[in-house]
């Protein structure tokens, strides 16, 4: 029985010192005394609880099966009640060490809390330092577009005061030039030298090239441009007028309609067409020319270059005057103008053959 007694008093003292040693040993490391309300605290420290468990623990388990062995053989109740006691401080520890774990994790979660906090707060900062800046730039945006709106407007109405004072320029430049052929005309039936109505004449035609150009460039489209094709079909027809109303002359063309330009290019190249018809009229079928009377052109664009042919089967050059009558000293003015070149042959007839760019790329080659 004596036995039996110290066994049980072992298996409930043993867990209680060693308990109380490791909490003793927190005690001191947090410098704080030992009170009998320590020791359900949960502020034990991790080696003290692992220092308790390789103790206290091992030492239980070894006082129960000593228990149970014993009781087997002698007091049955004792054994029972030194088994609950054990248990209950095992509960006990369990949930010590359970508030334990809670109360680090509570800890860790605080300070992660913490930490995320000055870290959302550190980019609020810079979001709202960048949010500033973007106004601030959106601000700069505004003004610098209200700015440009403001010149843009202005500029509007520069050019449509422009554009008024050329229609105005354009439309007295037409009715002077048809004041002239006018008065060319009406002077026309008044001369009655062969010479000066042929003088007469080459001015009208002059003139008329000038008004269609004109009329193709204010009135025909928007884009400021001339078809070359319509061009040169309309003078052409006027120039028939003049000289040949009954059409003797066979006319022959191969023009590629959609070629385009300006009116730099325009002006000088009907004056061109003017002059060559005007020649052709004038000196290549005199009277008695056994041949039909024929005048082959051909207009052509490639790579930016326009190639322009023109072919009479007259009799040509008859003499170095007429080879630089002032027609022909025109064209080789219009085609510097026109930064081009030309071939003529005088065999059989005059056979030309123009070369030259658009205004684009005279552009090009000039830089």
């Amino acid at each position: 029985m004596k036995r039996l007694s110290v066994l049980l008093l072992l298996s409930v003292c043993v867990p209680i010192l060693g308990r109380g040693y490791q909490i003793r040993n927190d005690d001191h490391r947090l410098q704080r005394p030992f009170t009998l309300t320590t020791y359900f605290s949960a502020d034990a420290d991790a080696t003290a609880g692992a220092i308790y468990q390789r103790t206290g623990g091992i030492i239980n388990y070894l006082l129960l099966g000593a228990i149970g062995i014993f009781s087997s053989y002698s007091f049955f109740p004792v054994g029972v009640i030194g088994f609950y006691l054990l248990v209950l401080y095992v509960l006990k520890q369990h949930e010590v060490d359970k508030l334990h774990a809670l109360q680090r994790l509570h800890d860790l979660q605080q300070q992660h809390t913490i930490l995320i906090e000055k870290k959302v707060e550190e980019r609020t900062e810079q979001l709202a330092e960048t949010n500033r800046q973007l106004l601030e730039q959106r601000e700069q945006l505004a003004r610098s577009n209200q700015q440009l709106l403001e010149q843009q407007t202005l500029l509007l109405q520069k050019n449509k005061h422009i554009e008024t004072l050329l229609d105005e320029l354009s439309h007295r430049a037409k009715n002077n030039l048809q004041m002239l052929y006018s008065l060319n005309t009406l002077q026309l039936p008044m001369v009655k030298d062969q010479a000066g109505k042929q003088i007469l004449n080459e001015m009208r035609a002059r003139i008329k090239s000038m008004i269609l150009v004109n009329e193709y460039l204010v009135g025909f489209n928007k884009d400021k441009t001339v078809s070359l094709a319509a061009l040169v079909k309309d003078i052409v027809n006027h120039i028939q007028q003049i000289y040949d109303r009954d059409k003797r002359v066979t006319i022959t063309s191969s023009i590629q309609p959609d070629i385009q330009c300006d009116a730099s290019m325009a002006l000088p190249f009907g004056l061109i067409i003017t002059e060559l018809f005007t020649n052709v009229y004038k000196h290549a079928f005199p009277p008695g020319f056994q041949r039909q009377p024929t005048v082959r052109l051909s207009l052509s664009e490639w790579q930016g270059a326009i190639s322009f042919r023109f072919e009479d089967n007259g009799i040509g050059a008859t003499s170095p005057k007429q080879a630089q009558s002032m027609g022909l000293s025109l064209i080789r003015g219009l085609i510097r103008q026109l930064k081009g070149t030309v071939m003529v042959r005088r065999e059989h007839g005059f056979r030309y053959h123009f070369i030259f760019l658009t205004p684009i790329n005279h552009a090009y080659f000039n830089y």
